[in-house]
């Protein structure tokens, strides 16, 4: 457990310092100087921390309701709370596109609006999001009918693969509803509203 938190620490540490060396050197439309990031701009500060509460609130309200999700596996046994870690685990194959579409939904809004071309979003937003619900609604057919292949993969017991496999089965019917959430939040972030995906998250966490 040590190795592994030392490793993630490591891993987080060297790919923020990549990331400021791209920013600082490389030739890209938005350039950093160094001293920039000693300089304080009081307006612009005050937008960022506008901006950022009701992120901070949704990613808060969000990560509760898993703590609580895994308390309640727990207090079901050790095998179900292993087919739910197992379930995520192969779930985040399909995070992974959806974040890179949710991704793309705010760049293309946030850029259409900066150019004052308020069809071109929405059209941006629909077809990003008719796309996402293609791919991630195909993945969620391979959980459907291949997901104890799936979860076999992570080499456990009967009963734990088995509670893994129909959990999967059961995560399939949530991709699209979850790529289109993950789309839309991302659209309304690119418009600079992060009010609404909190509140979306504050009404549904509780129900679920």
């Amino acid at each position: 457990m040590l190795g592994a938190g030392i490793a993630t620490s490591t891993a987080g540490a060297l790919g923020g310092c990549l990331a400021l060396g791209a920013r600082f050197t490389a030739r890209t439309p938005l350039q950093v100087e160094p001293r920039s990031l000693f300089m304080w701009y009081g307006t612009l500060a005050w937008r960022i921390v506008r901006l950022a509460l009701p992120n901070l609130t949704r990613e808060g309200v969000g990560r509760t309701g898993h703590i609580l999700c895994t308390r309640i596996m727990t207090a079901l046994g050790m095998a179900a709370l292993a087919a739910h870690q197992i379930t995520v685990r192969v779930e985040s194959l399909s995070y992974t596109p959806g974040r890179g579409f949710s991704l793309a939904a705010a760049t293309l809004v946030g850029q259409s609006l900066g150019r004052g071309e308020e069809d071109t979003a929405v059209a941006a937003v629909h077809r990003t999001g008719a796309l996402a619900c293609r791919v991630i609604g195909a993945i969620g057919l391979g959980f459907a009918f291949f997901s104890h292949q799936l979860v076999a993969v992570f080499g456990a017991n009967q009963e734990t693969l088995r509670l893994a496999g129909a959990a999967l089965q059961i995560a399939a019917l949530e991709q699209v509803p979850i790529v289109l959430n993950m789309v839309l939040s991302a659209a309304f972030q690119g418009a600079g509203d992060t009010r609404k995906p909190m509140y979306v998250t504050l009404f549904g966490v509780p129900i679920f």
